[in-house]
């Protein structure tokens, strides 16, 4: 018990040695950027495989109610999709 105290003790010194010692207290509240400057946001997107894409979702999915209110989320219908390719998505939600 005493040597894993003692080696303890010396790794702290050893890393207090190396790190240039402790010269000034450790700042407890950091401080935050402008919150008016900061944007953070991403979005999930899916694609049929439309106009090459390599996008897939699953047959469950695609056969779902919840597939026609992803659509109408991105703002695309199907036959959109099948005409005009699987970044129409990405277009949509970028204009938006």
């Amino acid at each position: 018990m005493i040597q894993v105290a003692l080696l303890s003790f010396l790794t702290l010194l050893a890393l207090g040695l190396f790190c240039g010692g402790i010269s000034a207290p450790i700042e407890t509240t950091p401080s935050l950027p402008d919150r008016s400057a900061v944007i953070d946001m991403h979005c999930h997107v899916a694609g049929i495989g439309a106009g090459g894409s390599g996008a897939f979702i699953s047959e469950a999915l695609r056969s779902s109610w919840k597939f026609r209110i992803y659509l109408k989320a991105f703002g695309v219908s199907e036959a959109e999709l099948q005409q005009q390719g699987d970044g129409l998505i990405v277009q949509r939600i970028s204009e938006a």
